[in-house]
């Protein structure tokens, strides 16, 4: 075995290098336990067909002795042109963790000028949609007839008078 090894192994045998261990994971048990009456969990509040507002959001976190700070949504989405104006979307930190008490937590809610904006943008989108569905109806319209047209150019009418 390599030198070094062996003196670690001849250390961790020495009964002093023991206590000091055991000392010390009691002290890490101590401080984890003094810690812990610290932290506080972060409420589950966000829930799928659950409206959460950021004033009922703020006074429920301010309660367990959270800071608090609102913060708008300022870039608009298509996934919030359903929303209500003030509904919370989410946290900084995740729901459900453990954090201590006086943590900063930022409540992150949508505006009505970002829903009115996420609406236009889907009008649009729709508007898009729409117009390259009739664009390539109007193509296979196109294809479609080609042959036709090709075949009633090369026949000949017949006469009445013929028949």
């Amino acid at each position: 075995m390599n030198d070094r090894v062996e003196k670690l192994i001849d250390y961790a045998r020495n009964p002093d290098c023991i206590g000091a261990v055991i000392q010390g994971v009691k002290l890490g048990n101590e401080i984890d336990k003094a810690l812990s009456k610290d932290k506080v969990k972060i409420p589950i509040l966000l829930r799928k067909g659950n409206v959460l507002k950021v004033d009922r959001a703020v006074q429920l976190l301010e309660q367990r002795k959270f800071l608090v700070q609102p913060d708008p949504i300022l870039k608009q989405n298509i996934k919030y042109r359903n929303l209500v104006d003030g509904q919370v979307i989410s946290f900084d930190l995740d729901q459900g963790s453990e954090i201590s008490k006086d943590t900063l937590v930022y409540v992150k809610y949508i505006t009505q000028d970002i829903i009115d904006a996420s609406r236009k943008l889907y009008e649009r989108q729709q508007d898009i949609k729409t117009n390259k569905k009739n664009i390539r109806k109007e193509k296979i319209k196109l294809i479609v007839n080609k042959p036709k047209n090709f075949i009633k150019s090369k026949r000949k009418p017949k006469d009445i008078e013929d028949l």
